[in-house]
């Protein structure tokens, strides 16, 4: 998508987009149907998260203004594949905040790779989405302070409500109000694109 003229971007993005909907849809409703399976129903959900927070992602490329394109494309389009960015913008989705200074405030945790925990910062752990994530998907060998391996089996919670990711509610409330069309999308990027976000 880098290398794209601004037309053709937009125009295989609207292609795209529908194609992601559907994923996130199909993930959606499979997590609903496996209710026995409780770990795989919520790994599904989380995929459907992902896959609505690619739409975000994408939609944030459509937005950025002209000027700034050739200087932002590509860091969009790694965050299109970082697990990570994917799930920072699936939470958001779920917040809501004055301003870009707050938002910022409120993301950077998401943001580190580790945190230090304990009253005297005696344990280092890893940034808690991403361990919540690879977590449910893979039973794993773990190495605690003490430095003994340890198994993790992967969790799963008999009781279980199906809850729609935010992420997903928005793209599909964008995708109904035919912003995912070509002139959907030309539209948010002459508008949007007008806007330089500031602090407040």
């Amino acid at each position: 998508m880098c290398q794209m003229s601004f037309e053709h971007r937009l125009a295989f993005i609207a292609e795209g987009l529908p194609i992601i909907l559907a994923s996130a849809e199909g993930f959606q409703g499979g997590s609903c149907q496996i209710t026995d399976y409780p770990r795989e129903a919520e790994v599904l959900e989380g995929f459907a998260k992902e896959e609505a927070a690619k739409i975000l992602i994408l939609i944030d490329a459509v937005r950025c203004p002209s000027s700034r394109v050739a200087s932002t494309i590509s860091l969009i389009t790694n965050r299109f594949y970082d697990h990570q960015a994917r799930l920072i913008y699936a939470q958001v989705a779920e917040w809501w905040c004055e301003n870009v200074a707050r938002m910022r405030i409120a993301v950077a945790p998401l943001r580190t790779t580790h945190y230090v925990e304990g009253n005297m910062g005696e344990y280092i752990l890893p940034n808690s989405t991403i361990y919540q994530r690879e977590s449910k998907l893979y039973a794993d060998i773990e190495v605690y302070e003490d430095g003994l391996p340890v198994w993790n089996a992967p969790p799963g919670f008999p009781i279980r409500f199906h809850h729609v990711p935010a992420a997903l509610s928005v793209c599909k409330a964008m995708s109904a109000l035919e912003m995912f069309t070509l002139a959907g999308l030309r539209a948010i990027s002459e508008i949007w694109g007008q806007v330089f976000f500031t602090e407040t």
